[in-house]
């Protein structure tokens, strides 16, 4: 396919490793698993008035939780029905399955008396194989060597994955990004959010 100017915002580490501009990058990525609880009303009163709780407890798998039901209306029927939302993270080659975690999760959340068992009228999961960048020592010399292969041939790479750059790709970010490197293109003002280690010029 051709084209004048590519920006990819799929993974980096597959964009080289599809197509084999250089060796393949030394980063890290973990996975997420996704669980969401449906439950019946009413809801657990500490819930009522927090939108989401962090968990650096081995005995639960999730890191996150979070309150949907605080955010709006996301039930099928509000005056029935509530729900939570669990993001579990394990190493991108973890074995365990997204059943297994499920299970686990709607464990934790009765252990840390979220929620009771008898409530619960529908379960969700789904696995995300790149949940977040990790950033490592080699990470910033690995980014610049694929952009530096990119780059000469009007590939762009930026996003969450795409940069990999969890400290400079949060939603905003993103969108920053975007519009950073448009700028950059396009009118040559040099992009500040986003350092590809490369000198600031057009490509």
């Amino acid at each position: 396919m051709d084209y004048d100017i590519l920006i990819n915002t799929a993974p980096i580490d597959k964009l080289i490793n599809e197509t084999k501009l250089c060796l393949p990058l030394n980063i890290v990525h973990n996975k997420v698993f996704i669980v969401g609880v449906g439950l019946e009303l009413p809801m657990t009163e500490f819930c009522e008035t927090i939108t989401w709780l962090y968990f650096p407890d081995p005995a639960v798998p999730f890191y996150r939780i979070s309150f949907h039901s605080r955010y709006g209306e996301v039930t099928p029927d509000n005056t029935k029905y509530w729900s939570v939302m669990c993001e579990c993270a394990r190493e991108a080659d973890d074995p365990i399955t997204e059943e297994e975690i499920r299970n686990q999760a709607v464990e934790g959340l009765i252990l840390k008396s979220i929620i009771t068992r008898e409530k619960i009228v529908s379960l969700y999961s789904k696995t995300l194989n790149y949940g977040y960048p990790i950033p490592t020592i080699e990470r910033d010399n690995e980014i610049a060597r694929a952009h530096a292969v990119l780059e000469p041939l009007d590939i762009y790479s930026r996003g969450r994955f795409g940069g990999w750059k969890y400290e400079a790709s949060n939603q905003d970010h993103c969108f920053i990004q975007g519009k950073e490197l448009a700028d950059r293109l396009f009118l040559d003002i040099p992009e500040k959010l986003y350092k590809t280690g490369l000198p600031e010029k057009r490509g």
